[in-house]
């Protein structure tokens, strides 16, 4: 080879060498650089959980000594302060977890710490929600610290153990990206050396096949180049992918939360149809029942119906249980705030129950304390349910001796009272063992006892949720054979405007006036001294008629006598009737006023009233009220009326003036049952089968009131309500129209007052609440009644007319 060639070929094979020198130091160059990109990335992505981990291990930890101040504390307004603090770590750890759960989690090692993390924290937020319960709900600080040391902080350690798994895992991760970059270094490192030494030994050959060398390299290069290209577009690939399945989970989790809406609407839904179902044949068997019962019947056929009534009642009662509870569980029911009279509220529940109480030969006693408000702010229909089931229980568990409600105040606040009810009986009591039991739903302290006497198991769970709704708490004092007192506290507001909140009476007159009270029951002899102290009399109890006798001989004999006397009805030896006869033939007796209080009234206690000169006869128990007006117009301290001879009910139908009533109903039982039980009230009624027949009815005829349905075919109730409306507001006037439905639901009857409704009444038909609405309105319509309690004589003041009828079960419509 000629030197110039040779020359040519070393240059070549020098400046051959060189490229190859700088092209291997690029390579290794770049191949470092991307081993730090890679390296740098892995570690900011692991250090970026490890931060975000030890951030909710740190929010844990606050929430921790959070938890340990609340054990220590016993400001509420302080724990409460704390509690929200809490409550705010606690979604900042929810939120911390979720970043992790979006940002991805690469290999099966990783996910699995991630769940046993995920895993391990809800059964220590259970345990924290447990020690709180029982530390605010119950009142136990030392079973709460109980709880939290030997559930809550072991579930805590778990809960903890599961982050710094999950922390260590990344750490771990870390140091091994640092050590596959290292190894990955020292290749590169050889390779690099490595190809220096190729090129330094094939400089030669490289000058000889220089052309076919840079041939080959062109081409090396434009491969990689293309598997460079390559790999992008496989990562925008990836990018794309995870891009759309992320879009996939959002769309699913909005799917989820759709279905789930339609879901509680579709409950929703179920309960409100559930409810008229069942409600609308219950009402006629019931009332069919109450008809057929007043009509002249065997023995047999009255006891059969008796039966057949009762236990449609007892249904009845499964089912409102039933309902009350699905829509507790649901979160369908709301606790209202309106003002109401807290004695006449308890004075009406407990009057209702006592006709059962008095069957069993049971004293049903009500006692609220003087100091306890009269007018406040709560959920009236609330309270009476919790107290219907406290009281139905006693009754239903208790043989024999009395069943006693109280009411206390515990404290009170310049616009707050924080009220203590009991009800306490002598019945069969609880185990002590079992008395926690008790409050769950569908369980009772014995599986004989729902054999024995019956009940769903409901009733006291129901109560509980009311009561922990209501903001108070409700438990159990019971001794096997001697009794229980179920206890519940509530705070109620105080009713702050003045013309809310009359002023106690307390008549002049009445001061320093004698009374004789006779009544062989300890606790009812109680109540009434406490009534007629606070009114300033001068009252003396004794506890049977022989007693009574010598202090009124006493009494004649020291020239003090007794104007007034209270006799219980029912005493052993000689009753209050009896009592009553000797004192009135007593020539120097015959002038006191004699009240008879029974426990349960009985046909033809009022002519013998009458007949043995008593003025006043009352159904204990007897309200505070009550008994004050009962006192002062038979003493003749109030204004007198004109007396009015006896009336009954039936020459009341023949000769009074009847009012017109159209009732709007498709269902045809439910018409013949309303036209019954509204013709022998008295009234005259006509039937319309929808909406469109109620408004043509209205057209042609006059009537004093409208009783509309709500579900009807056509037109319904309230379309129909609308339509009378809009034409009253052109033509002048006002028809009283009152629901009657088989909805109960929540906000059914604020649907039906507000589309113009005046009153609402629901099925099963209770016929009392009945009457009293149509009474009500006719009355403030100026339209003609047909009831007798218009009429009744003044010389009796009974409650005997309003007295529940044999099978008035509490919480049963009728």
């Amino acid at each position: 080879m000629r030197r110039n060639e040779v020359s040519y070929m070393l240059g070549i094979a020098f400046g051959l060498l060189v490229s190859i020198l700088l092209g291997v130091g690029w390579l290794g160059v770049s191949r470092m650089a991307s081993l730090n990109t890679d390296l740098e990335q892995r570690i900011a992505k692991n250090w970026h959980r490890v931060e975000i981990s030890r951030e909710a291990i740190n929010y844990s930890n606050l929430n921790n000594r959070l938890t340990m101040e609340i054990l220590l504390l016993s400001d509420k307004e302080k724990i409460q302060e704390l509690l929200r603090e809490r409550a705010e770590n606690t979604e900042r750890i929810t939120a911390l977890m979720m970043t992790i759960e979006k940002e991805g989690l690469e290999s099966a090692e990783e996910k699995e710490l991630f769940a046993d993390l995920k895993r391990a924290r809800p059964p220590y937020v259970e345990s924290y929600k447990q020690m709180l319960h029982v530390l605010l709900d119950e009142d136990k600080p030392a079973q709460a610290k109980e709880i939290m040391i030997q559930e809550t902080l072991p579930r805590l350690s778990v809960y903890h153990k599961a982050y710094d798994a999950f922390v260590n895992y990344q750490g771990q991760q870390m140091d091994l990206a640092v050590h596959q970059a290292r190894i990955k270094y020292l290749r590169t490192r050889e390779i690099v050396l490595s190809l220096i030494g190729v090129a330094v030994l094939i400089a030669v050959a490289i000058a000889v096949f220089a052309t076919r060398r840079l041939a080959q390299e062109s081409l090396t290069r434009e491969l990689a180049e293309r598997t460079v290209m390559q790999l992008n577009a496989d990562l925008e690939k990836k990018v794309k992918f995870r891009t759309a399945d992320l879009a996939l989970a959002n769309t699913h989790l909005e799917q989820a939360k759709e279905l789930a809406d339609a879901a509680n609407q579709a409950k929703s839904t179920f309960l409100a149809t559930m409810s008229h179902e069942i409600r609308t044949p219950m009402n006629g068997i019931l009332g069919m029942t109450e008809l057929v019962l007043d009509t002249d019947l065997t023995a047999e056929q009255r006891d059969s119906l008796g039966l057949v009534r009762l236990s449609a009642e007892s249904l009845l009662t499964v089912i409102n249980d039933v309902l009350d509870f699905s829509k507790i569980e649901a979160g369908k029911l709301d606790i209202e705030s309106i003002p109401f009279n807290l004695r006449e509220s308890l004075g009406e529940t407990t009057k209702a129950l006592g006709f059962r109480a008095h069957q069993k030969g049971l004293e049903l006693i009500c006692q609220v304390q003087p100091d306890v408000p009269e007018f406040v702010l709560g959920d009236p229909g609330r309270i009476r349910q919790i107290v219907v089931n406290l009281i139905g229980n006693s009754i239903k568990f208790t043989e024999r001796g009395e069943v006693l409600l109280s009411v206390a105040q515990v404290s009170e606040s310049p616009d707050s009272a924080l009220l203590h009810f009991a009800v306490k009986d002598t019945g069969i009591g609880i185990p002590a063992e079992k008395q926690q039991r008790v409050f769950e739903a569908f369980s009772q302290a014995d599986g004989s006892m729902a054999r024995k006497y019956g009940g769903t198991g409901l009733g006291l769970a129901i109560c509980t949720r009311l009561v922990g709704m209501m903001g108070g708490r409700i438990w159990v004092e019971s001794q096997l054979d001697h009794g229980s007192t179920f206890h519940f506290t509530l705070r109620l507001t105080i009713q702050s405007a003045p013309s809310t909140r009359p002023t106690p009476l307390q008549p002049q007159e009445l001061r320093n006036l004698p009374v004789l009270i006779v009544d062989d029951n300890f606790t009812n002899r109680r109540v009434l001294l406490g009534m007629l102290n606070e009114w300033g009399m001068r009252p003396t109890a004794v506890e049977g008629a022989r007693a009574a006798l010598q202090a009124l001989e006493i009494a004649k004999s020291t020239g003090r006598s007794f104007p007034l006397i209270l006799l219980d009805a029912q005493m052993p030896e000689m009753d209050g009737f009896a009592l009553a006869a000797i004192i009135q033939k007593d020539s120097e007796l015959v002038g006191a006023a004699i009240m008879m209080l029974t426990s349960a009234g009985h046909v033809g206690d009022g002519a013998r009233c009458r007949d043995l000169g008593v003025s006043v006869y009352l159904v204990k128990p007897v309200r505070k009220g009550e008994l004050l007006d009962s006192i002062l117009q038979v003493l003749h301290k109030s204004p007198k009326r004109e007396s009015v001879p006896l009336v009954t009910r039936h020459t009341l139908r023949e000769t009074q003036n009847r009012a017109r009533i159209l009732l709007a109903e498709d269902n045809a039982v439910n018409q013949t049952l309303a036209v019954r039980l509204l013709e022998r009230r008295g009234f005259a009624v006509s039937v319309a089968e929808d909406g469109r027949a109620a408004i043509a009815g209205l057209e042609k005829d006059h009537f004093d009131l409208v009783l509309m349905d709500i579900q009807m075919p056509g037109m319904d109730g309230l379309e129909a309500t609308l339509a009378i409306r809009e034409k009253e507001r052109r033509t002048g006037g006002h028809i009283p129209i009152v629901a009657m439905t088989a909805n109960a639901m929540k906000g059914d009857q604020e649907r039906c007052l507000a589309a113009g409704m005046d009153g609402y009444v629901s099925k099963p038909i209770r016929t009392a609440e009945l009457f009293s609405v149509i009474e009500r309105l006719l009355t403030n319509n100026g339209s003609a009644l047909t009831t007798e309690s218009a009429n009744l004589p003044e010389k009796i003041v009974s409650r005997a007319d309003k007295m529940p009828s044999r099978y008035d079960l509490p919480g049963v419509q009728k």
